[in-house]
């Protein structure tokens, strides 16, 4: 076989891998539409308990079919302070165990049954569910082309990987690295480690594994090793997120890692025994030997692969509070308390888009949160007479304005990312909501902002309010309060209820205890010693008031 046979084989290979990646691709994102409430409330339940938290996680990598997915979101949650360390390690190792069951669906179609005489018929019938207007029948349509692109790749993987026996030149370098030591188990440990770096899906991997065990190019041995070195190099692309992320963040990608070595290796030390053990379920089930009979080896290696991920997290999950004291002391916290990043800015952190729009969603709470905490000093803005007390709450002020107008601009750019990928009719049309809300939210933080200027110019112009007025905008300012508050209440649990609380009765409220409606007249102002910039600051900062209850109310209707 010349250099040129070679290139072509391989080429063919690198072909019918990327056709079963793109259906693996193509079908986790179309269960993602059509399961995506399913999902939230998976999500949702994540932090009950330790146990819960695998279920969670085992739940929806089973449904979505890619635990790189769960594991980077898994990563953004902790991030964004919206999932504890402890929580995210339990999802993550539910996450390693659902990715198992991809597996046996691959091994117990793919590799048992001959589908390639079905399978372009059944892409034929996706054909009109693609072009269908309806999302839910779109969705499925992606689902089946798919499932059949992904059983297509695994037919021509299957027909292109040459036998060892008839091109032993082909595949020589893999005769140079076997031998029957320890050190060549290391070795092929090693080699699944860069195959899954490199290709960033420990599935897609460990399915080329088996199919090239299955045609006797890797021994029953060298295989699972392989798939050890497979189950570490998946944690790369959540450690790859994590680099521009927050402590926390890294703390949960860097616990992935540990969770999978500290695994592999108690495999490793009791590697032949547990491969006996394997072999002793098979031959008890089926009476038949992957040592002795080849066709039994990918359902040994799908045991070895599901026992090893449930094993490694009953042995760990009492420990997940020792695990954290392990990783808080390898990244110690700051001083300083972290605060969240959000995820705009941190791409990397784009996980999967069903999943990143739950993300945007809660960074968009966060967002609107911090329009509170901006509006909570303008009171204080208003009352402090202390000099140096007052520049720093205007300090802080500002600097809460500044930081708010940038998670703004970051929300934006990430909100733009997320639109350019394929996302259900559903997100599409929230998204397009989503544009309003972040407007109204920048409006709110406007009219905060010309509020710190109108106090701002009146104290330097040593304009004076009386007690009374003073009273007046304390009592309306503890409205709006009040009326930013009750989105956050009504919204903290739940994104997608719908908000039935009356704004128009608190700007009523508002009304009915400004001053004008008592004194129409500016002579009526002065009968109280109030000057007409006071008056007209005055009635500015009501105004302020009035359109900042008014825009809260545009939130929750584009909610």
């Amino acid at each position: 076989m010349n250099i040129f046979d070679i290139i072509y084989h391989l080429l063919r290979i690198v072909g019918a891998f990327a056709l079963f990646l793109f259906g693996m691709k193509l079908m986790s994102e179309s269960l993602q539409k059509v399961a995506g409430l399913r999902l939230k409330k998976i999500v949702n339940a994540m932090t009950a308990n330790k146990f819960k938290a695998v279920f969670s996680g085992l739940t929806v990598t089973a449904i979505i079919q890619a635990s790189s997915a769960t594991t980077v979101m898994i990563v953004s949650f902790v991030n964004a302070g919206l999932l504890s360390l402890g929580d995210s390690i339990g999802v993550m190792m539910g996450a390693n165990i659902g990715t198992t069951i991809k597996l046996w669906f691959i091994v117990g179609l793919g590799l048992k049954f001959n589908l390639s005489f079905i399978l372009l018929p059944i892409i034929g019938l996706s054909l009109p569910f693609l072009f269908s207007k309806n999302g839910i029948r779109k969705s499925w349509g992606e689902f089946i082309m798919g499932f059949s692109l992904l059983f297509l790749g695994i037919d021509f993987l299957l027909s292109i990987i040459p036998d060892i026996q008839n091109n032993t030149d082909f595949f020589i370098f893999l005769n140079a690295f076997s031998n029957n030591n320890f050190s060549s188990i290391l070795l092929f440990v090693l080699f699944g480690v860069l195959l899954t770096v490199s290709i960033q899906s420990s599935s897609a991997t460990i399915t080329f594994t088996i199919i090239m065990s299955l045609n006797g190019l890797l021994s029953y041995e060298h295989a699972a090793a392989m798939i050890l070195g497979e189950n570490i190099g998946t944690t790369a692309t959540a450690n790859i997120a994590a680099i521009i992320a927050n402590k926390s963040a890294k703390k949960a990608a860097l616990a992935h890692s540990f969770f999978n070595i500290s695994g592999s290796i108690w495999v490793l030390i009791v590697f032949y025994p547990f491969l006996q053990f394997i072999n002793w379920i098979v031959f008890k089930i089926w009476n038949a030997s992957p040592s002795t009979n080849p066709n039994f080896i990918p359902i040994a290696l799908c045991f070895f692969h599901t026992l090893f991920n449930t094993i490694n997290t009953l042995l760990w999950i009492a420990f997940i509070p020792f695990m954290v004291k392990i990783l808080n002391f390898i990244i110690p916290e700051s001083k300083k308390k972290e605060k969240y990043k959000l995820i705009d800015i941190n791409t990397a952190l784009l996980s999967t888009s069903e999943f990143s729009f739950e993300l945007f969603q809660k960074e968009l709470l966060l967002n609107y949160r911090k329009n509170i905490e901006i509006f909570r000093i303008i009171p204080d803005l208003m009352l402090e007479k202390e000099v140096n007390k007052y520049l720093k709450l205007r300090k802080k002020f500002n600097k809460l304005v500044v930081k708010q107008g940038k998670q703004t601009k970051g929300l934006v750019n990430f909100l733009t990312s997320l639109s350019k990928s394929d996302l259900s009719e559903k997100r599409a049309e929230q998204i397009t909501k989503s544009y309003k809300i972040i407007d109204n939210i920048e409006s709110i933080k406007n009219l905060c902002l010309q509020m710190g200027e109108l106090i701002e110019y009146k104290n330097t112009s040593k304009i004076w309010f009386s007690q009374a007025i003073r009273v007046q905008l304390l009592a309306v300012f503890e409205l709006v309060d009040q009326s930013l508050n009750d989105l956050i209440n009504k919204t903290a649990t739940d994104q997608d209820i719908v908000v039935s609380f009356n704004q128009n009765e608190i700007t009523e409220k508002i009304k009915s205890i400004q001053i004008h409606n008592n004194f129409e007249k500016d002579d009526d102002f002065t009968a109280i010693h109030l000057s007409k910039e006071a008056i007209n600051i005055y009635k500015q900062l009501i105004a302020n008031c009035e359109k900042i209850v008014e825009t809260t109310n545009k939130i929750i209707f584009d909610l």
